[in-house]
This record gives structure tokens, sequence and C-alpha cells, in this order.
């Protein structure tokens, strides 16, 4: 015989997540919360993240993130695919660096289209100083990123870095060169001296 659980109140765990048709967000933070007093850190480099889960294929715009402080740096984003269990990371989605900027807020960062499918996903900012605003609630989670080693970090609350979606076409194979470091730009070019180029793959299929 079935028997029924006479207190339906504790079986569920709440996870509260803002999300409309452009933006995808875990973390709570208010307009009066872009300042020092909510900005986090580290005199070095630091790569703070949060974790997204996609329930449906949809496509990666950009990444938006809050600042309580700014003094124009040049900041790194990363997506990568998330697996939970392990708690590592998958394959790298999107590797850019762009300008910071100039003004404190929630500023989305634009970069070519990211076909996202169902899944799990690590998104990070890498920055220098105490600039990134967090929430400070008591369900957060803020994950940390120095190489291959990520930890979490507990008490910060959710970081305000938030998934942005769009309506862009994303290609499966968009190849773009980053540099050319041989031949040099100046001095002999020798005739049998090879032609090396860096080249970062946009598409969401192996280049």
């Amino acid at each position: 015989a079935s028997v029924v659980d006479p207190n339906q109140d504790d079986n569920e765990v709440a996870l509260s997540v803002t999300l409309t048709e452009e933006e995808l967000a875990y973390d709570h933070v208010t307009a009066d919360m872009y300042n020092d007093q909510y900005s986090v850190g580290a005199e070095s480099t630091l790569g703070a993240g949060s974790v997204f889960s996609i329930g449906a294929e949809d496509v990666l715009t950009g990444i938006s993130v809050g600042w309580g402080a700014v003094d124009g740096q040049m900041i790194t984003l990363q997506v990568y695919k998330w697996d939970a269990a392990t708690m590592t990371v998958g394959d790298l989605v999107l590797d850019t660096d762009v300008e910071q900027g100039t003004e404190t807020g929630q500023i989305t960062y634009t970069f070519a289209p990211r076909q996202l499918t169902p899944g799990d996903y690590l998104a990070v900012v890498y920055f220098m100083g105490y600039q990134l605003v967090c929430d400070l609630s008591n369900d957060g989670i803020l994950y940390v990123v120095s190489g291959n080693v990520i930890n979490t970090q507990v008490g910060l609350g959710y970081p305000a870095i938030r998934m942005i979606f769009g309506e862009g076409i994303a290609v499966a194979k968009d190849v773009a060169i980053t540099d050319i470091p041989s031949p040099a730009i100046e001095g002999l070019f020798a005739d049998n001296e090879p032609i090396v180029i860096s080249v970062a793959n946009n598409g969401y299929e192996a280049a």
C-alpha cells in the first residue's frame, strides 16, 4: 500500500532564478548595491564565476557583469561546459578579452553568438582588484577559478554575473586569426621560414 507523506513542506529545495527572454541570473543584486560595500576581489588576478543550468538550446550573445568599482582594465570572459558531479569543466565555449569600461553597474559585454545545448555551464570573469559585486545572500555560491583548480566560496552570495541570450545565428565553424607570431613584421624574411598563425574558434563545433 502506498503511504502519503503527511509533511509535504520539507520535500523541495527552492532556488530563486531571474529569467527573462534575454537574461538568466541567480544573483539578487539591486541598484543600490553597485558600490565598494558589496564588491569582492583580490590584489592579483581573480577568476570568479557562477554556474548556469540551460534547459533548452539557446544562443548566448553576451555576459553581464556587475561592478561596484572600475578602473578600465582589460578583463577576460570565459564560459565552460560544467560537470556538477565532479566539479570540473569540460569544453571551452568562450574565451575573450574585453575592456572593462569606466562605469559601475551591470555592464553587458557582447560577442559572436555561441550555440548552447541543454546542460550546465560555468561563466567566469577574470579581473584585478575588489570590484565584482556579490549579493551577500546566505545561499549563494561564488566559484573561484585559479588555473585548473576550482573552489566554491560561501558567505559572499551570488556574484552579479549573468548570461545574455539573443537572436543571433551561431555558426558551426568560425575560425578567426588572432595573431601571426611568425614571420616577424620587421627584419629579414627567410625563404624557408615557417608561417605560424594563432586562431580562435568562434563556432560551436571543433574547427
